[in-house]
């Protein structure tokens, strides 16, 4: 009998054994992180979300924060395109209320208050659909 044949052997079915399972760790453990990443911008938005229905208004460090966690390059790594748009388009309004709250004192009129005020009325009503949009109350981890 072929001793070298047989311990060639082995030793490919415990390399191979371990290749198998280490491969579908790694696919669990991406998961997990993706989800983990994924549920780190939504805690993000809903967080800014919550400073604009209690302010009325978009603070810089929230805004800061903000564009932080729903940066483009990260968002289309972690969602479909539908949930790229939906994170652009909330980044798009929380711009446009930046820039409204800081032009309101400057002129005069209720042009400015009552396009900050729907702003405002718009962003705080995302508050309930996030995680429908996003699926951010999906479990962390799972496909």
């Amino acid at each position: 009998m072929d001793y070298v044949a047989l311990m060639t052997l082995a030793v490919t079915l415990v390399v191979g054994g371990f290749a198998i399972y280490y491969a579908r760790f790694g696919r669990k453990q991406h998961a997990l992180d993706e989800g983990l990443k994924r549920a780190e911008v939504c805690a993000g938005i809903a967080r800014f979300l919550g400073v604009v229905s209690v302010n009325g208004q978009a603070p810089p460090d929230a805004l800061d924060a903000f564009n932080r966690v729903t940066d483009p390059n990260v968002v289309r790594l972690l969602f479909d395109d539908d949930g790229c748009a939906y994170i652009a388009e909330l980044r798009a309004k929380a711009h446009e209320l930046r820039t409204v709250g800081a032009m309101e004192p400057t002129m005069p009129g209720h042009s400015f208050t009552m396009k900050r005020l729907n702003l405002v009325q718009w962003l705080s009503g995302q508050e309930s659909e996030l995680g429908r949009r996003l699926g951010c109350e999906k479990s962390i981890g799972r496909q």
